[in-house]
């Protein structure tokens, strides 16, 4: 106790209380225990010398070791003295004392009589140092295996699974490779022998049997009591079944009760799914008791009066369990050795013939930082696949009531597929990567947040129109996924939506929402499972009508599906029956195919770590998933003798993966010879690291097609010879330990270990060579995603760390493939000037964001990375481009471009020498694109500008900056100049810093890029009766430094300086007598008509244009502000006959109409008056 054990103990083997009292820290511990929380029945360990015997008793010592209960003497020595009752007779040694702890388990654990804690024996937080001692007062040993014989007890064709003391001699041991305990068989040993009162062992004489149960007695000296470790208490637990009358046959068709059975010392508590069925408790010598399934009775061969119980004499009672017989049962035995002097157990039990197959699994997070470890707990992280073939015996069909369905929601997609936007791809592909009829995914732009999903999603309608009815299969949703891309694909920038026919959604992103394991590689189909439980918890979506699924991920990439599918939960309710001929075990296809099938239909039970136990069925692709600390359990699923291939699917980059065979709870280390199977070069199936992590014990069964006992041909057409299956490493499901037995259990137990490989993430911390002194501290949020690349967070993990300069700091056990991000905040004004990734796979510094992002990958395991930071003055710059209508409003989408490039540009400030290009740190240019993203903003800043020449320097001269657009041939576009021959940009002032202004200033400016629609002026020529007249010439004049320029058009691929106006005849698109001078720029001009169709008159003088752009949008026709409609103004012109005998050379009036306003011209109201003067005078004729 506390540490020490007592094999080095001095003195003799005397009667005296330094013999007999050897627990006294571990008994004042349980007494404050008992105290605290007033328990009714105190259960002590060691000897305590009843007075009425004379010499050395109890009661003395206790005036110094006040235990707890004491005070009433005749309770107490009846509970914790192997030969009181509480009425203080004596010579109850082979008696048990029943009632002492409570009927009903908590958690699986002992709980004290009459109260809600557990009983401190049994309680591993007690034991390790949680009491009033605060000592370790022993050691806990889990999941220890324990030895079981199967022997023929009776001598009657029933299998026992058994252990006797008196016959088998344990000592504890642990596995090397796999660090488990188990107990071995060592042979006789001295130091495994009773003794009797004295402490010392003479043969038989006072003890029961000759030899007891001490597993921890090996190095201690042989037959001394006072050298003994023997206080330790033992909780035994399995899974079992029963027939449907609680019997099993003998080899004359007798039936048999099913028992269990118990006989040695001490206390023994057998319970029943949680409920006490067999009370054997107490201090005493050999006691035997038994369960009987047949009768539901509990048997104990004597009992006393004890302090929790009157009972006396042989006690026969009835028990129940929950559920009915073929149901699964849980059986949890809890066998206490008090100490002084024996220790017997023998445990024997009959229950039904099974050959089992376990799948365990087990995953070592030692390695991995805490924020890390639960990640990889309490989830069916690793798939599984296997494959069986039958080597003896005909077909037999799976004869099973279990459902596994599957509802094919699209697997062709032609006709039954849309998309969110226009700009996407979603298109069904006739066959694509060795796959016919899958569906090809592409959105525009890069959403590295998540946003814009109603903007990026394929949607995949049920191939059969309508909704689908999925109450029965909303389980699962299983589809395959090829990434198509040189980037690394992450389930946690993958998203799913499910609609219904009520309209409602839901939506989740793939991370932490799925079941088994999801690895995607670049081009490589994979199979994804969505665990629609979890993906719809506490949902109320309607199962009953979905009518869509939505696919989509963050980045545009180039992606392929196909198979989705909906499926149930893949289970059976129950299992039930028992199958005990091999003939009647399913070959799943195999014995007349000759090769390994997958086992569809097979069940199994599955238990996850917290004793959960449901049931499942394997479906069509053979596959199930494990969690940390969970196995599943097939139960005559299999013929003895036959193939199983049997592969864990798990990325060996990101775990080390080991597998261990046991046989009945133990490994196996060597291979019994026979002649059923042949042995390879394979003989220890512990710790083995195999390629592929498929399980391969190197055996190959021996072909035969005799009959068996039963008359029954062994053989089968599909396995004819002797042979392994040439696909891949395969077991025999046969002992090891006696491969010829076809009789008993086979009982096999594979145990995959995963240990998470992990890396490590330095950061450290320096400055520029040109950076002032870095006086504040540094934050770094680094970001974790994408854990072990299996996505297996529902929320990042986030770490924040503190730095100043030259200090660095390392994180350990991240797992491998995780990506992290890394933010920078600087508590002064400084900057990231670069990042040195000094080792590191994938590792990327974006300027924009200042974020760092990369991945821990196995070939870049340790990522070192040195932030180096510049302090010194700078300004920034935030560019914000608007794109307007001629008449100042918003321009719609489908005028804007796919994106715009933009260029920094910077001179000293007050010269007028030449702008130079700023290139952009970590480009080649200074060229930055704008517009390339699903919000369509188009704004940037330039952040970290020198805002001097030298900032050095005793007369510092600032940088003035300007950011410019640039031309798809790389050319700049000057201000008021023309980007694409549809806007006019105008640009705002140059920016420059404060020169009074130091490194801790905050200087943010804005600059502004307007392109504005250019304008177009929409002519229409009419004669005098409104009717559209073609064939008149115009010219359009800019007014330039030479005066007025006509500007030149295309007409009909044609260069020219003046424009006809079309007739009917002629059906032009515009109109007859409809001519349109487009995009014009910012200026003055004026319309010209150049000539005109005989019989008509010439417009007198032009019309004059202005368009105005700078500052305020103007557009003035002949002095009248017009408003653009579509970007357009209009001007129609009504023009008259020439007059027979004009008064001069000049026209009549000639009205035009602007905008829909008639205006007489200026000149023609000069004529009107010119024409009433002369008749004043009498001139006029």
């Amino acid at each position: 106790m506390n540490g020490n054990n007592r094999d080095n103990y001095g003195g003799s083997n005397a009667s005296n209380h330094r013999y007999w009292v050897t627990f006294r820290q571990f008994n004042q511990a349980l007494s404050d225990f008992y105290d605290e929380n007033s328990a009714s029945v105190p259960i002590y360990t060691g000897h305590f010398q009843w007075p009425g015997w004379g010499i050395y008793a109890f009661n003395v010592i206790n005036e110094t070791l006040k235990l707890y209960g004491f005070d009433n003497q005749d309770y107490f020595y009846s509970t914790n003295n192997s030969a009181i009752n509480a009425s203080a007779e004596k010579g109850r040694y082979n008696a048990a004392a029943q009632g002492l702890v409570s009927d009903t388990l908590s958690d699986g654990s002992v709980v004290i009589k009459g109260g809600s804690e557990l009983l401190p024996h049994f309680d591993s937080d007690f034991i390790a140092g949680n009491n009033s001692k605060n000592a370790v007062l022993g050691k806990v040993y889990e999941n220890v295996a324990f030895p079981f014989k199967a022997i023929d007890r009776d001598n009657n064709g029933i299998t026992y699974w058994t252990f006797d003391s008196k016959d088998t001699t344990l000592a504890m041991r642990q596995d090397s490779s796999t660090g488990q305990y188990y107990l071995q068989d060592t042979g006789h040993q001295g130091w495994s022998k009773n003794v009797n009162s004295s402490g010392t062992a003479g043969g038989k004489d006072g003890v029961s049997t000759e030899y007891g149960f001490f597993p921890f007695n090996e190095t201690s000296a042989h037959a001394s009591g006072k050298n003994y470790n023997y206080g330790f208490g033992t909780r035994l637990e399995f899974k079992f079944r029963l027939t449907k009358d609680g019997t099993v046959l003998d080899k004359d068709g007798n039936a048999v009760p099913i028992t269990f059975e118990f006989a040695g010392d001490d206390d023994v508590w057998v319970f029943i799914d949680g409920k006490l069925a067999l009370d054997v408790g107490g201090a005493h010598a050999r006691v035997v008791g038994r369960l009987n399934f047949r009768d539901k009775t509990a048997w104990v061969s004597d009992t006393k009066t004890s302090a929790g119980s009157n009972s006396h004499g042989e006690m026969t009672t009835p028990f129940e369990m929950i559920g009915g017989n073929t149901d699964e049962h849980t059986l949890t035995m809890f066998y206490m050795e008090r100490g002084m002097w024996e220790s017997n157990m023998a445990v024997s039990f009959n229950f039904p013939d099974e050959n089992q197959l376990a799948v365990e699994k087990e995953v070592d997070v030692s390695g991995v930082d805490s924020a890390f470890q639960g990640l990889f707990k309490g989830v069916s992280l690793f798939s599984f696949a296997i494959r069986n073939q039958a080597t003896h015996y005909g077909p037999h069909e799976v004869e099973t009531t279990a459902e596994s369905i599957e509802k094919v929601f699209n697997d062709s997609f032609a006709g039954s597929i849309a998309k969110d936007s226009a700009a996407n791809i979603f298109e069904a592909v006739g066959s694509y990567a060795g796959r016919d009829g899958v569906v090809h995914w592409k959105s525009k732009y890069d959403e590295p947040n998540g946003g814009y999903r109603d903007l990026r999603c394929g949607i995949i309608y049920p191939a059969g129109g309508g909704a689908m009815d999925l109450t029965d299969a909303n389980r699962y949703l299983q589809f395959k996924v090829y990434y198509d891309n040189n980037g690394n694909p992450a389930i946690n920038h993958m998203y799913i939506e499910l609609v219904d026919n009520t309209g409602h959604k839901i939506s989740h992103t793939l991370n932490g929402m799925t079941y088994g394991t999801v690895n995607i590689k670049r081009r490589e189909w994979t199979t994804i499972t969505v665990d629609l439980q979890k993906f719809a918890a506490g949902d109320t979506f309607n199962w009953a009508g979905v009518t869509a699924v939505r696919f989509g991920y963050n980045y545009e990439r180039d992606i392929y599906l196909d198979d989705f599918i909906f499926k149930s939960t893949s289970g059976a309710s129950a299992l039930t029956g028992f199958i005990t001929k091999q003939y009647d075990i399913p070959d799943y296809g195999s014995a007349t195919s000759g090769n390994l099938e997958y086992p569809k239909g097979a069940l199994y039970t599955l238990t996850t770590g917290d004793e959960n136990v449901s049931y499942g069925v394997i479906g069509s692709d053979g596959q199930f998933a494990l969690g940390d600390g969970e196995n599943v359990l097939f139960r005559d699923q299999f013929r003895r003798g036959s193939y199983i291939e049997l592969k864990e699917m798990v990325d060996s980059d990101a775990f080390a993966t080991s597998w261990t065979m046991y046989e009945n709870g133990q490994p196996v280390t060597s291979m019994g010879s026979g002649s059923k199977v042949q042995n390879g070069s394979i003989s220890n199936l512990t710790g083995i690291t195999s390629e592929d992590n498929f399980v391969d014990d190197g055996r190959t069964e021996v072909y035969s097609n005799s009959n068996d006992g039963e008359g029954v041909a062994q053989g089968n057409s599909g396995y004819t010879s002797t042979h392994r299956p040439a696909d891949n490493p395969v077991f025999v499901f046969r002992s090891y330990a006696d491969p010829d037995t076809d009789s008993g259990m086979t009982k096999l137990r594979v145990l995959y270990r995963n240990t998470v490989k992990t890396g490590t993430l330095t950061i450290r911390k320096e400055r520029s060579e040109r950076s002032d002194e870095l006086t504040g501290t540094y934050r770094f949020d680094i970001t974790f995603t994408n854990v072990a690349g299996m996505g297996l967070e529902s929320e990042p993990i986030v770490k924040t760390i503190t730095l100043r300069e030259n200090e660095e700091r390392t994180i350990t056990g991240i797992p491998i493939n995780t990506e992290f991000t890394i933010k920078e905040t600087p508590s002064d004004k400084s900057f990231i000037e670069d990042v040195e990734v000094i080792s590191g796979d994938i590792v990327t510094f974006d300027l924009e964001t200042k974020a760092v992002t990369g991945q821990i990958t196995p070939a870049g395991s340790d990522v070192k990375l040195t932030f180096v930071n510049m302090l010194k003055p700078v300004i920034s710059i935030h560019v914000e481009k608007i794109w307007k209508n001629a008449d100042g409003t918003g321009v719609t989408e489908d005028l804007l471009p796919e994106y715009l490039v933009i260029r920094l540009q910077r001179r000293e400030k007050g010269s007028k020498g030449e702008w130079q290009d700023v290139v952009i740190k970590g480009q080649e240019s200074a060229d930055v694109k704008i517009g390339n993203n699903q919000a369509r903003t188009w704004e940037y800043e330039f952040k970290d500008l020198d805002k001097f020449v030298d900032n050095k320097a005793d007369d510092k001269i600032l940088w003035e900056y300007r950011v410019v657009e640039v031309k798809e041939d790389g050319t700049v576009v000057a201000n008021g100049g023309i980007w694409s021959n549809k806007f006019q940009a105008i640009y705002s002032d140059p920016v420059f810093g404060d020169e009074n202004l130091g490194a801790d200033a905050d200087e943010s400016f804005e600059s502004t890029i307007t392109n504005i629609h250019l304008v177009s002026l929409k002519v229409k020529k009419v004669d005098g009766s409104g009717k559209p007249l073609g064939g008149v010439s115009f010219q359009l004049q800019k007014k330039t430094d030479d005066g007025w320029t006509p500007i030149e058009v295309t007409v009909n691929g044609e260069t020219t300086n003046t424009i006809i106006t079309p007739s009917e005849d002629e059906n032009p698109v515009g109109g007859a007598g409809v001519i349109i001078f487009a995009n014009l720029p910012s200026g003055e001009y004026q319309l010209v008509e150049v000539a005109t169709v005989p019989g008509h008159t010439l417009l007198a003088s032009p019309i004059p244009v202005i368009i105005s752009t700078n500052g305020e949008l103007k557009y003035v026709i002949n002095g009248k502000e017009q408003t653009p409609v579509d970007n357009t103004i209009e001007i129609t012109i009504k023009n008259g006959q020439n007059l027979e005998m004009p008064s001069t050379g000049g026209s009549g009036p000639i009205p035009f109409t602007v905008g829909g306003l008639s205006i007489c011209m200026f000149a023609s109201l000069m004529y009107i008056d010119s024409m009433r003067k002369r008749r004043k005078e009498g001139k006029a004729s």
